[in-house]
């Protein structure tokens, strides 16, 4: 394993637009390559045999799968980038701290001996709505991406059922997820460089300049983007989705169920329907 010179994390949400972010930054050739190395199994663990970055190259115990990954995230000029979301933070932190050498280590130390010490990206996305929606029609479909080649991340099904509360609930998760990085953050002293997913995808370029800038990437006045593969899959019916659920949350009879339900968990906050 070559030791990078630099390292960085994309910190994000799912379907917040890390995957577009990440293949932005890996199009100028400076980057690495960011991606979702450490997302670990179902089960939390990141060492075993169901489907992850490590089984698909070979199982490998924890200290050579960071070595690995460190080897995929590495551009030439020395520079690697990993992605972690929010939501599966602490199941990597877990995983290494059964390691003698991390054991006694809070989340930030251990990143810091695990990545070499990376400076933080913060992608967000402002429309939560339009967030839980690509989910849940991810999840439904079994489609977690798309390239402009036809080809698809997952294998997907023709079938998709609005669920109001689906929505609502992952809306909720993502403010949660994003809840948990401002308190590592701010636990940290660490001021993130901030992402805006709507703001990206308008000028998707200047962007990752300005990354490059923030991460002291030293690049040329004519730097050269490699075409890019990904493709946006909102579509009609996330638009008909999306109206659909701003129109049931604003109306009367549901901003009564929420209230009843506020009620409901103040009163009774161990409550639990059998």
């Amino acid at each position: 394993m070559a030791t990078p010179q630099k390292t960085y994390v994309i910190c994000a949400t799912p379907r917040c637009g890390s995957h577009f972010l990440g293949e932005a930054l890996a199009s100028t050739g400076l980057a690495g390559h960011p991606d979702e190395y450490f997302q670990p199994n179902p089960d939390g663990t990141l060492q075993n045999e169901k489907g992850n970055i490590a089984s698909q190259h070979g199982a490998r115990p924890l200290m050579p799968f960071r070595d690995f990954v460190i080897d995929r995230a590495q551009s030439p000029n020395g520079v690697a980038g990993v992605s972690i979301h929010g939501n599966y933070l602490h199941q990597v932190i877990e995983n290494y701290q059964t390691l003698p050498e991390f054991e006694q280590m809070n989340r930030f130390e251990l990143l810091n001996a695990l990545l070499y010490n990376p400076q933080f990206i913060w992608i967000k996305r402002r429309d939560k709505v339009r967030q839980a929606v690509s989910w849940v029609k991810a999840k439904q479909s079994g489609v977690w991406g798309e390239f402009k080649d036809g080809n698809t991340i997952g294998k997907g099904v023709a079938q998709f059922n609005y669920d109001y509360f689906l929505i609502d609930q992952n809306i909720n998760s993502f403010y949660e997820f994003e809840a948990r990085w401002q308190e590592f953050f701010d636990e940290n002293n660490i001021e993130p460089y901030v992402v805006v997913y709507e703001d990206l995808t308008k000028d998707i370029d200047g962007a990752v300049l300005k990354i490059l800038d923030f991460l002291e990437i030293d690049y040329s006045e004519d730097i050269q983007f490699a075409e890019r593969k990904h493709k946006k899959q909102a579509n009609e019916l996330s638009e008909k989705w999306v109206k659909k659920y701003l129109r049931q949350r604003d109306s009367f009879a549901h901003q009564v169920f929420r209230y009843l339900r506020w009620i409901r968990f103040r009163m009774f906050p161990n409550w639990v329907r059998k």
